[in-house]
Parts: structure tokens; C-alpha cells; sequence
């Protein structure tokens, strides 16, 4: 084949070489150096398979154990730094990740090293790229079980630069990208991690009557009350919307899924708490939601609020995500969660005071939490319009 060549629409400086095709044969090397996990070299090094990866990312998960703990007894691919591991099991999962350490990978995948030129970073990224993905995917759907061999691998080509310096540029680039996504991963789930402690310790558990956690300068034990006689149940209230009769404005549509478009008119204009009536698996986002300002919301969304100096409506949104309440509203029915049941729930109840500091307090971490999750998302945007961008 006659090497194309060509350049990205977006370059770094000083760059004016033109890109040529490489073939995967040519450039990447395959190892088939498997060892015997059983022998005391191997024990203790750590094992790694398609399902310790996670999917697009190339973070491991922390569910890697040594040989010696999963009693490995079959033959190993043994890799070291910076090696690259490719599930090459179901390759639409996308199962990749850059060594950080010396261990045994998995039948399951291939150790990956480039040759010839290629250089280990911008090999790392063409895993990660859409003609690769798509690649694998096309030719591994031969079987019952999606499984790309050595040869299918080597029929694929790729477009890279012609000099190692360019390569390496974009594969630190990528490598920095990376490295930041990670941190703010990891930011944005100790916040979630965070909330979720001190939705445990916050509010006082079964048995108790004050909570492990509370804000300086309050005392004393606080009471339950019944939904019914802490909160307002605006039910008869519901104007389900047909879809044929939406119209597009600025006003949230609730269902039991969440915001299910935006309209004219609204039912309720001011301070609520939404519950769904089918129940859901996320208990710290839904079906909990807490709403201030315009809104529909469907007969199949129970509307509550607190009533005015006993309840705080925001610290009762939250009042409702505590553990306590898991077994009633997540998996729910919509006979369990009827208008009746809502009402005859228990709910811990403090002083007025303390509600809104503690209302305040979970609404300034959902705050943090959603501008994180931006954050993060963004990063991954830039992302993935850079692996368009940069490469051919």
C-alpha cells in the first residue's frame, strides 16, 4: 500500500512534516511471553484482566488481587511499566489501560509495546480513537462471544506523524489531559462520597434521637413527625400534560423520570419537594428532587411541602435521602408510594433553625457537586474533540 500522507486540522507548532500510514504488523509489538503464575517470581505480582479495567478510561478498578490470592494456575502475559493492556475480549467495552507497575495480564488481553518508530504514547491514543474502536468492533462480531485476534489486529492501519517528536508531543499532551480528568474524577466523587456520609450521620439513625454529626450551638433530642402532619401533599393539585399538547418554553415537565421537558404554564410557582411514585436506584439524586420556582409536574409525582414555621422545605428533600428511607422509595410501586403511604412515612424533626442550616449546608454541596460534574464533563469534551482534531 502506497503511504498516504496527510496533517490534522489542529497541530502544535513547528510541525510541518507530513503524516504517513503505519501498519499495526510494522509497528506494534504483541507479546507472547506468558509464565507460569503458580511459580514464586509471579506470586506476588498483581493481575490484571478486562475486568479490573474500566470501560474508556483506562483506570483500574480496586478489585486487583496478586496470583498467589486468586490462585491463578493457567499461563499469563507477564508486562512491566508502562506496557499497554488491551482487553481483547468484547472490544466494544473499550478495555485499555497504561501499566504503572510490573504484573501478569490476563489471556484475556494483549500486551502492547510500539516499534519501529511508533512511539508507546501516541500507540495509547490510537486505542482510544473512533477508527480502532470501530475497527475491533466490526471484526470481532464474528462469534457469539466479540473477540479480536492477533491477525485481525494486524490488518489494521493508522495514520501518525512521521517523526517521533510529534508523536511524543501529542501523547505527553494527551498523558497531561488525562492525569486531569483523573483529579477531578476523583474530586468530584469524594464530594459525592462525602455527601453520602453525612447523609448517614446527619440525621439520627433508628433508635436514636439526635444525629453522630450537628452543627455547633443546637441541643436536645428531636422528634418524628408523619409526612401527613409535617408537610402539605399537593396531589389534587397534578395536571398531567399529554405530550401532543406540550409546548416548548422554560417551565420543567416532572414525571416519574425526572425532567421530562420544558413548557409553558406551570402548576405550582414556589418552594417543593418531588417524589416519584414508581421509586428508582439513585437514591442520593432521585427520586427525591427539590424544586423552587415554576413547574409541572405529572400524576405520577407526589408534590410536598413544608409546612410554613415547622418544616423547612429544602432540609426535608434531604430528610427524605437518608438510608431510612431506602427500602420505601427506591424499587418502589405505585400502589406502595400512593398519596397514603407518602403521608403516613416518619420523618426526624429538629428545631426550624436547625433545618435550614442543615438544608443550606446539603444545598451547597449539590452546588459543589454540580459544578464538578461540569467540570469534569467539559474536560472529557475536550477531550474527545481533540482526539478528532489532532489525529487523521
Amino acid at each position: 500500500m502506497v503511504n498516504e500522507r496527510k496533517a490534522p486540522e489542529m497541530r502544535f507548532d513547528g510541525f510541518i512534516e507530513p503524516w504517513e500510514t503505519m501498519k499495526w504488523a510494522e509497528t506494534v509489538d504483541m507479546s507472547t511471553n506468558m509464565v507460569d503464575p503458580r511459580k514464586p517470581e509471579y506470586q506476588n505480582l498483581l493481575h490484571i484482566g478486562p475486568g479490573n479495567i474500566e470501560s474508556y478510561t483506562g483506570l483500574l478498578y480496586d478489585n486487583i488481587k496478586t496470583a498467589k490470592d486468586e490462585g491463578l494456575i493457567s499461563g499469563k502475559f507477564h508486562f512491566h511499566v508502562d506496557d499497554i493492556i488491551y482487553g481483547k475480549i468484547n472490544p466494544q467495552l473499550a478495555k485499555y489501560t497504561t501499566a504503572k507497575f510490573e504484573g501478569l495480564a490476563s489471556a484475556d488481553a494483549y500486551v502492547l509495546n510500539a516499534k519501529n518508530g511508533l512511539v508507546q504514547g501516541f500507540l495509547y491514543m490510537i486505542l482510544q480513537r473512533q477508527p480502532f474502536y470501530d475497527y475491533t468492533v466490526s471484526v470481532s462480531r464474528r462469534s457469539g462471544m466479540p473477540k479480536i485476534n492477533r491477525d485481525e489486529l494486524n490488518d489494521f492501519s493508522f495514520i501518525a506523524p512521521s517523526t517521533t517528536a510529534e508523536q511524543n508531543a501529542i501523547g505527553n499532551f494527551f498523558r497531561n489531559l488525562d492525569e486531569t480528568i483523573v483529579l477531578k474524577k476523583q474530586q468530584y466523587e469524594q464530594t459525592v462520597n462525602i455527601k453520602k456520609a453525612m447523609l448517614e450521620k446527619m440525621f439520627p439513625k433508628k433508635g436514636a434521637d439526635v444525629p453522630e454529626i450537628r452543627f455547633e450551638g443546637f441541643s436536645g433530642a428531636w422528634g418524628v413527625k408523619l409526612l401527613g402532619d409535617a408537610t402539605e401533599l399537593y396531589d389534587n393539585l397534578r395536571i398531567p400534560v399529554a405530550e401532543n399538547l406540550r409546548k416548548p418554553g422554560k417551565t420543567p415537565y416532572y414525571g416519574a423520570n425526572g425532567v421530562q421537558g420544558y413548557i409553558d404554564g406551570y402548576t405550582h410557582d414556589g418552594e417543593y419537594v418531588l417524589v416519584a411514585e414508581d421509586g428508582a436506584s439513585d437514591l442520593l439524586n432521585y427520586p427525591v428532587i427539590y424544586v423552587s420556582g415554576r413547574i409541572w409536574a405529572n400524576n405520577h409525582v407526589h408534590v410536598l411541602q413544608g409546612k410554613a414555621k415547622e418544616t423547612n422545605t429544602l432540609y426535608l428533600s434531604y430528610a427524605l435521602k437518608t438510608a431510612d428511607f431506602q427500602a420505601v422509595l427506591v424499587g418502589g410501586t405505585r400502589a406502595k408510594l400512593n398519596a397514603g403511604a407518602i403521608k403516613e412515612m416518619s420523618i426526624f424533626i429538629t428545631s426550624l433553625e436547625e433545618q435550614i442550616i442543615i438544608g443550606n449546608f446539603f444545598n451547597n454541596l449539590d452546588t459543589l457537586i454540580t459544578a464538578q460534574r461540569e467540570e469534569l464533563k467539559k474536560l472529557q469534551n475536550i477531550k474527545k474533540a481533540c482526539l478528532s482534531k489532532m489525529f487523521v
